[in-house]
C-alpha cells in the first residue's frame, strides 16, 4: 500500500503522475541504478581490501626500508674517504707533495667532511627519516654554505710549508679538497639532482643517497683507523674500496628490491582504481545522459548519494595519471548540490510538472485559498483562479482586511505572473475546466495548471514579476529536494513497481569489465611472498654458532639466535650477548641483521672479502660501525661460526 504523501512529505499532493509512456523507462532506470550501486559498492570493497593489503605491507616494508636507506648511506661512508684517498694521492704525490704531507692533508680533510656531515645531519631528530634530512639539507644550502666556510676557516688557518701560496689562496684549495662530495663530483651530477630534489623529486631524492658523499664517524674504513699515522699501502686502500664497493652494491640492490616491490603494488592498485573510476563514470553518465525530470532526479541523488564522482570530461579522466585522481574527483557533498544546481537551472525543472505543482500548492496555501490540496477545496479556488486567467479584479467577500492583503500578494507575486507565461489556447482550456471541477480536490487543478506551464516554453521576459516567479520557482525547488529528497525517492520507488526481470541488462554487459577489475593483482601475493620472506629471514634453516674465548684453546661454540624468524633471532642474540656481557657498540640486533644480508649476497661479494688470521684459524670480518664480526661460513652446511669484536681507541690486537 502506497502511503499517502502528506503522512511523509510537506505536501498533500500526490506526487509522480506518470502516463504509461513514462513508468516503464523510469522502472528500467531505477533497476539499472540499483545495479550500478550494488556494483560500485562491491568495487569499493574490494578497492579498500586491496588499499588495506597494501597498507599492511607497508607497515611491515617501511621501517625495513628505513633500515636499509640509512645503512646504505652509512656504508658509504668507507666508500667516500677511500675514493677520496686514492684521488687525492694521485693527484699531490704526483705533483711532489710528500706522501706523509699529503696524508696529514687528508686526514685534516676528512676530519673536515665528518664535521660537515655532523652539521648536515644535526637534524635528525628534528626531520626523521634520513630523506627529509637530505631534503632539508637541499632546502637550506645558503644556510649550510655559510656555516661550512666558517668551519673551514677554524680548521685551515696555516697553510703547510709544501704549498705556495698566500692564505686565501690556501683556503680556497682546502675548500676544493676537503668537501668529498664537490671534490669526487666531477659532472656536476650532485648539484643537478639536488636542483631536483628542490623540485620535489622523490626519484631524485631516492638519488641523493648515492652522491651524498657523507663521512660517518663511526664508519671509517680499517686502513684509515689502524694506519697510526702511518700513509697506507695504496693497494690496500685499493683492495678494501673494492671490498666496500661490493657491500654498498648488494645493499643497494637490496634496497631497490623492496622499494620497487612496494612500489609496483602500489602503482597497480592506482592504476586498477582509476580503471574503476574510468568504468563507474562511463556507467554513470550512459544511464544519465541528462536528467529530464524530477523522478530521474531522485533515482539519480540515491545512486550516488555519499559516493565521489569525477565530473570531468571522460577523456580528462582518461589522460590523468593516476597519483592526480584526487584532483578531479568531486566530493560526495559537491555531487549533490552540482546535480540539484544543473537540474532547476536548466529548461527540465519546467519540462515535467512536479516541481512547478509543488511551488502552486505552497503559493495557494501561504494565501490560505488551500489549505489541504487532496480534500475538495475547488470550489474555494475555481473563482479566484477564474479571475487570475482572464486578468479581471479579484474579488472575494467575507474577507478581513489581513487576508485580502495577504491573497493578493500571492495573486499579484506568484499567480498573476505564472499565468502571463501561458499561452491564449492554454488559458482557454483552463477556463473550460475549472468550470467543471468546483467538487474535485484543489490537486486536479493545481496538477492541470502545472501541466499547462510545463507545456510551454519558458523563457526570458522583460517583466520583472514573471522573471521573479521563474527565479521564485528554481529557488524554492532547490531547497525543496534538499530537505526531502530521500523521502521523495522512498515515496517513488513504491509507485515504480518493478517488475521487468530483465531491466539490468543494460549493465550486465559490463559485468566481465567491473569483474576483472575487482580481480586481485598478482602483486598482491608476489608482496605476499616477500613479506613471508622478511618475516622468515634469509637465515631461515641456518645454525648461528658463536666462538666464545676464540684466541684460546678453550674455544667454545655456542648455538645462539634461534629461531623461526628473523624477529625472534635477533631476541635470542640480544639476550645472549647481555647475559654474557659482550661489548656491542651497535645493538644486537644488527649483528643478525648483518648476518641475514650476508648469506644473500652474491658469491663474488664472498670472495673478495678480507680475510684475517685469529689464532690458528682464518675468519672473514663484516664491518659494522667500530664492531668487527668475524665469520666462517658454509653454505652447504648452512651453517656459520662467529664472534663480534668491538675495537677500542680504533685499534685492536689479539
Amino acid at each position: 500500500m502506497i502511503l499517502s504523501p502528506e503522512n511523509r512529505l510537506p505536501t498533500s499532493m500526490p506526487l509522480f503522475r506518470f502516463s504509461s509512456g513514462e513508468l516503464q523507462p523510469l522502472q528500467k532506470l531505477l533497476s539499472d541504478a540499483g545495479s550500478l550501486t550494488s556494483q560500485r559498492n562491491e568495487s569499493t570493497q574490494k578497492f579498500r581490501s586491496l588499499l588495506d593489503s597494501y597498507k599492511r605491507r607497508s607497515e611491515i616494508f617501511s621501517p625495513i626500508i628505513t633500515e636499509l636507506r640509512d645503512d646504505y648511506l652509512k656504508k658509504q661512508t668507507p666508500v667516500t674517504v677511500g675514493e677520496a684517498y686514492i684521488k687525492m694521492h694521485a693527484e699531490l704525490v704526483e705533483s711532489g707533495v710528500p706522501e706523509a704531507a699529503m696524508f696529514s692533508f687528508f686526514k685534516q680533510c676528512l676530519n673536515f667532511n665528518i664535521t660537515l656531515t655532523e652539521i648536515r645531519f644535526q637534524n635528525k631528530n628534528k626531520y626523521g627519516t634520513s630523506e627529509s634530512i637530505v631534503s632539508e639539507y637541499s632546502r637550506q644550502t645558503q644556510n649550510l654554505q655559510m656555516v661550512e666556510l666558517r668551519e673551514l676557516k677554524t680548521k685551515f688557518t696555516k697553510a703547510p710549508s709544501w704549498f705556495k701560496g698566500s692564505i686565501v689562496d690556501w683556503q680556497i684549495f682546502a675548500l676544493k679538497h676537503a668537501d668529498f662530495a664537490a671534490y669526487l663530483d666531477t659532472d656536476g651530477e650532485a648539484e643537478k639532482v639536488h636542483k631536483q630534489i628542490q623540485m620535489g623529486d622523490v626519484q631524485a631524492m631516492r638519488r641523493s643517497y648515492s652522491i651524498s658523499k657523507s663521512t660517518f664517524r663511526d664508519f671509517l674504513p680499517d686502513w684509515i683507523i689502524d694506519s697510526d699515522g702511518v700513509p697506507p699501502d695504496i693497494a690496500e686502500v685499493k683492495t678494501e674500496l673494492d671490498e666496500d664497493k661490493e657491500e654498498v652494491e648488494v645493499t643497494e640492490k637490496r634496497l631497490n628490491d623492496v622499494t620497487s616491490q612496494t612500489d609496483h603494488l602500489y602503482t597497480n592498485i592506482g592504476k586498477k582504481t582509476m580503471g574503476a573510476v574510468l568504468w563507474t563514470e562511463k556507467s554513470y553518465r550512459t544511464l544519465f545522459p541528462k536528467i529530464g525530470n524530477l523522478a530521474e532526479l531522485l533515482i539519480y541523488l540515491n545512486t550516488t548519494d555519499r559516493c565521489n564522482r569525477t565530473l570531468v570530461p571522460i577523456d580528462v579522466i582518461e589522460k590523468t595519471p593516476y597519483e592526480q585522481w584526487n584532483r578531479i574527483v568531486t566530493p560526495p557533498g559537491e555531487v549533490f548540490e552540482a546535480a540539484i544546481r544543473s537540474f532547476t537551472r536548466s529548461g527540465a525543472l519546467f519540462a515535467t510538472p512536479d516541481m512547478t505543482a509543488l511551488y502552486i500548492e505552497h503559493a495557494l496555501r501561504t494565501s490560505t485559498l488551500v489549505q489541504n490540496a487532496a480534500e475538495q477545496e475547488g470550489s474555494t479556488i475555481v473563482p479566484v483562479l477564474g479571475q487570475i486567467l482572464s486578468d479581471r479584479q479579484f474579488t472575494m467577500t467575507g474577507l478581513t482586511r489581513s487576508e485580502e492583503t495577504r491573497i493578493q500578494s500571492v495573486i499579484r507575486k506568484i499567480l498573476h505572473p505564472l499565468a502571463r507565461l501561458l499561452s491564449a489556447d492554454s488559458k482557454n482550456y483552463l477556463l473550460e475546466y475549472s468550470s467543471t471541477m468546483r467538487s474535485e480536490p484543489a490537486a486536479e487543478f493545481i496538477w492541470e495548471f502545472a501541466y499547462a506551464l510545463s507545456s510551454e516554453v519558458i523563457h526570458r521576459s522583460s517583466d520583472r514579476d514573471v522573471v521573479k516567479a521563474v527565479d521564485d520557482i528554481r529557488k524554492r525547488s532547490a531547497q525543496w529536494i534538499r530537505s526531502n529528497w530521500r523521502e521523495a525517492y522512498c515515496y517513488l520507488s513504491e509507485r515504480l513497481t518493478i517488475a521487468d526481470a530483465n531491466s539490468g541488462d543494460n549493465l550486465q554487459k559490463e559485468t566481465d569489465t567491473v569483474q576483472s577489475l575487482l580481480k586481485e593483482p598478482e602483486e598482491i601475493e608476489e608482496a605476499s611472498q616477500l613479506e613471508r620472506q622478511f618475516i622468515a629471514g634469509n637465515l631461515d634453516g641456518w645454525t648461528l654458532r658463536y666462538a666464545q674465548n676464540n684466541t684460546s684453546d678453550e674455544k667454545q661454540l655456542m648455538d645462539v639466535a634461534g629461531g623461526t624468524t628473523l624477529e625472534d633471532r635477533q631476541r635470542d642474540f640480544a639476550h645472549f650477548v647481555r647475559s654474557n656481557n659482550i661489548p656491542c657498540a651497535i645493538k644486537p640486533e644488527s649483528v643478525i641483521k648483518a648476518l641475514n644480508w650476508l648469506v644473500a649476497a652474491p658469491k663474488e661479494a664472498e670472495q673478495i672479502r678480507m680475510r684475517t688470521q685469529v689464532g690458528d684459524e682464518e675468519f672473514k670480518k663484516l664491518k659494522r660501525g667500530s664492531l668487527r664480526i668475524f665469520y666462517q661460513m658454509d653454505p652447504r652446511a648452512k651453517q656459520i661460526i662467529f664472534f663480534i669484536y668491538q675495537k677500542k681507541s680504533w685499534d685492536y690486537r689479539f
